[in-house]
């Protein structure tokens, strides 16, 4: 698996709403899985799992139609292989949350293939979307990127109570 993490916020955050990854990478087989999870990393070094999302590479097709930026659709379908070393398009839906984070606190992104992400964050483990394969990953940077939906804490706008 591999981290990415924000640098502490300097204010109070909130992320509420949609969430969507998109991967340009490569991959050295015809299919593997893909699997993301947003946590949240606390001042004091906690952590919080927020959302979770997953893609069956072979499933990668995007219903043009129907898809959003921070909402990819994929139809079903029979299994498209991919061509192994050559950069793909993946876009991934994670589940929708809803957060503040306080100041100081951080975001961290972990895209794997198959670990078990819940056990390393201290509660029970499950695995999803088994593969059974190894298969070498190589993410893209150049367009590769996580679209959350950022409102500042305390803002003015929405439904007043």
């Amino acid at each position: 698996c591999i981290t990415y993490r924000t640098s502490p916020f300097a204010e109070d955050t909130e992320i509420t709403g949609p969430i969507a990854l998109y991967l340009d990478a490569a991959i050295d087989k015809e299919d593997t899985n893909w699997m993301a999870d947003l946590v949240l990393v606390e001042v004091d070094g906690n952590r919080q799992l927020l959302s979770q999302g997953h893609l069956k590479a072979a499933h990668r097709a995007l219903d043009k139609k129907k898809s959003k930026p921070y909402d990819p659709i994929h139809p079903r379908q029979d299994p498209v292989r991919v061509p192994p070393g050559k950069v793909v398009r993946y876009a991934m839906s994670l589940l929708p949350t809803a957060c503040v984070f306080k100041k100081g606190c951080a975001l961290e992104l972990i895209i794997r293939n198959q670990d078990d992400i819940l056990s390393r964050l201290g509660t029970w483990g499950i695995y999803m979307l088994p593969f059974m394969q190894t298969v070498t990953h190589e993410i893209h940077f150049g367009d590769s990127h996580l679209l959350v939906p950022h409102i500042p804490a305390g803002a003015e706008a929405g439904l007043r109570i």
